[in-house]
């Protein structure tokens, strides 16, 4: 091959996409995503908090991580909402408590409870950084930097500017307290209000003999956007029915979720309307049926709102997206998706080619979904699995959609393509968010697409009680060594973690059939104890007499329940990976924590099950059953305490 033609190719090369990536950006500390932005290059921008303070984070087109940042001001920092510049300059905002927060060019010095900082591009330096009156919901940038913050006040002081509402609020302490929403608009340079509103209604429908007309009245920013030429757009939700609507507004009257419109100057607003009527009274609230949570605009001026509409005939929610007109004088189309399975739009992007991208939650998955630039056509839709694109989507101007999940999941998907084999996170067993931490002999589920067979097979151990380390087809490998696997299919994978990583940063990846699916970053931690049970959040407990303990066959005082948990880290048993534990073996592993005394009378290996996972028998006391007919317990260990589950108990006859 010539020269010139090598040339060529590689030219053609650089222009394809990177391959689709699915990483966790997590370690030890807990990380709460609250959004992810597409940047140049195939990179992503995510930010949120790390345990008490803020982190941003940048990853290249392969989803390693190129630019790492935190900041603390001594306290909890929470961040609610991030936004990048056309510099690569990143803005944080949010709630705080802190009393340190390393301040410059402040708008307010004093402490809390909001917050926005700047940083320069590769976070070296702080821009700005000032406290806020308010707690910061959401924040966008215009061209020039500018700063646009909404969330909720109920301050009377909180700064209002000529020719914008200047909505009423009274104290959360009074009788029909009442809150506004606001926007603000803060200067490039942190230091300057530009201009500012509040929006604040003060009718409820209430329900016959219903007390509503004493109760509270809530007006909420959830979300905000600027359009090319420096017009601002306003998402939000209220309880009242008359927020100052505007003349020849798209929907007058109305409860629930509203849009509204600031021009660019800053001294008038474009529209203010509803975007539905429908409410169901629940004495003594006023529960709107229509919730905003996200909104983007086009250089047109339209605007486009995400969110859920509830059904009470069928006690579901359902997910929608909404088109304004630039004056805000009509629905240009509304178009619900999800078919009433607990679905809710929780981010909304419009793409080069004008598709209005969506992602949320349903109630067992996350979602992502296109329509066409007309609304009636859904151009395309996936189903991930949850906790993987609820924090957020972004497209790029390739195509390429960057999403994240708020528990530190962050992934690249390109539409065009179909969706390849890939391991989208792994969770405790048990219980718990999907995520990427991994304790010692934690038997974790890995949630995924096509890393299974289409029928699901579940392991049966062989003479010697060993698991099957392939099953249809199918290896997890952690750091190239093959685990126990106890059942595989589509989309989910249950295996027995290594008693020992080989590595301080283990990476796992799935072998179907001989093809392997890209690594997947795990953040190992010591322990992770959780409770193996059901759906209703009950401990998946067997009594004393052999019953399943529930509510119709609860725990008698003075007898032994046992209850069964994986993720307790490593133990003094020489457990060998992946067999199932021949007898009982017992060791201080574990304590109940509940309120009233509940004694361990064993914790150790579980005879006939895989080893990682421990059995714990306790004692029923008197004291404990007297709280029934259902208390909470939870497992400890040295390191960690699981989630609460319940237990069902009788109470003492005497």
């Amino acid at each position: 091959m010539g020269p010139h033609r090598v040339c060529l190719l590689l030219a053609a090369l650089s222009l394809l996409p990177a391959a689709d990536f699915t990483t966790y950006i997590g370690d030890t500390h807990d990380y709460r995503i609250a959004r992810v932005i597409a940047g140049p290059a195939g990179s992503t921008y995510v930010g949120g908090t790390r345990d008490w303070g803020m982190f941003a984070i940048k990853l290249d087109a392969a989803g390693k991580i190129i630019l790492y940042a935190t900041l603390n001001g001594k306290g909890f920092d929470q961040v609610n909402d991030m936004a990048i510049d056309a510099a690569g300059n990143i803005y944080l905002a949010g709630i705080t408590n802190s009393p340190l927060l390393p301040l410059r060019n402040p708008l307010q010095s004093t402490p809390g409870p909001g917050f926005a900082v700047k940083l320069n591009p590769d976070a070296t330096q702080i821009l700005f950084a000032t406290y806020f009156s308010e707690p910061i919901q959401a924040l966008a940038i215009d061209g020039a930097g500018n700063m646009y913050v909404t969330g909720s006040t109920n301050s009377s002081d909180f700064p209002v500017t000529p020719g914008l509402p200047a909505g009423t609020v009274t104290p959360p302490t009074s009788i029909n307290a009442t809150s506004a929403a606001f926007l603000t608009k803060i200067a490039a340079s942190g230091d300057r209000i530009v201009y500012s509103m509040r929006i604040s209604g003060h009718g409820k429908n209430c329900g016959a003999g219903s007390s509503c007309f004493l109760s509270a009245r809530y007006t909420s920013g959830a979300a905000v956007a600027v359009d090319a030429a420096g017009n601002a757009y306003l998402a939000g939700n209220t309880d009242t029915y008359d927020l100052p609507v505007t003349a020849g507004s798209a929907v007058a009257q109305g409860t629930g979720a509203f849009a509204a419109k600031v021009n660019a100057a800053g001294n008038a607003l474009t529209y203010l309307t509803y975007l539905g009527a429908g409410y169901h009274p629940i004495t003594p609230a006023t529960n709107p049926d229509n919730l905003v949570y996200a909104i983007a605009a086009d250089a047109a001026g339209n605007a486009y709102l995400a969110g859920s509409v509830f059904d009470p005939s069928a006690l579901a929610t359902d997910a929608f997206a909404v088109k304004l007109d630039p004056q805000g004088k009509a629905i240009v189309w509304k178009t619900p998706l999800g078919g009433k399975a607990g679905y809710a739009a929780k981010a909304v992007a419009i793409d080069a080619a004008g598709n209005v991208w969506l992602s949320g939650s349903t109630s067992s998955a996350d979602f992502i979904a296109a329509l066409g630039p007309a609304g009636s056509a859904l151009t395309y839709h996936a189903t991930l699995p949850a906790g993987t694109a609820s924090a957020g989507l972004s497209p790029d101007d390739a195509g390429t959609l960057h999403l994240a999940g708020t528990g530190g999941l962050v992934s690249t998907l390109s539409p065009a393509a179909p969706l390849a084999p890939r391991v989208f996170g792994l969770a405790n067993a048990a219980y718990g968010a999907i995520g990427g931490r991994v304790s010692p002999g934690e038997v974790i589920s890995l949630y995924g697409s096509h890393i299974g067979p289409a029928v699901a097979i579940s392991a049966i151990p062989d003479s010697a009680g060993a698991m099957p380390r392939t099953l249809g087809g199918v290896q997890v490998l952690f750091d190239g060594a093959p685990v126990a696997l106890l059942y595989v299919s589509d989309s989910q994978i249950n295996a027995v973690a290594p008693l020992r990583f080989s590595t301080a940063a283990p990476r796992i990846s799935v072998s179907v059939n001989g093809s392997q699916t890209t690594d997947f970053n795990i953040a190992p931690i010591s322990a992770d104890p959780q409770v193996f049970q059901l759906p209703d959040f009950s401990a998946a407990a067997v009594n004393q007499d052999g019953t399943i303990n529930s509510a119709q066959n609860p725990a008698l005082p003075g007898t032994i329940v046992a209850i069964w948990a994986t993720g307790i880290g490593s133990t003094p048993l020489n457990w060998e990976d992946g067999r199932l534990a021949p007898s009982a073996s017992a060791f201080d592993c574990c304590r109940i924590v509940s309120d009233k005394p509940a004694t361990v009378v064993y914790a150790g290996a579980a005879p006939g099950i895989v080893a990682g996972v421990v059995q714990v028998n306790m004692l029923v006391s008197k004291e404990l059953a007297a709280q029934g007919p259902k208390v909470s317990i939870a497992l400890a260990t040295r390191d960690a305490t699981s989630k609460a589950v319940w237990l069902h108990v009788r109470a003492p006859l005497d």
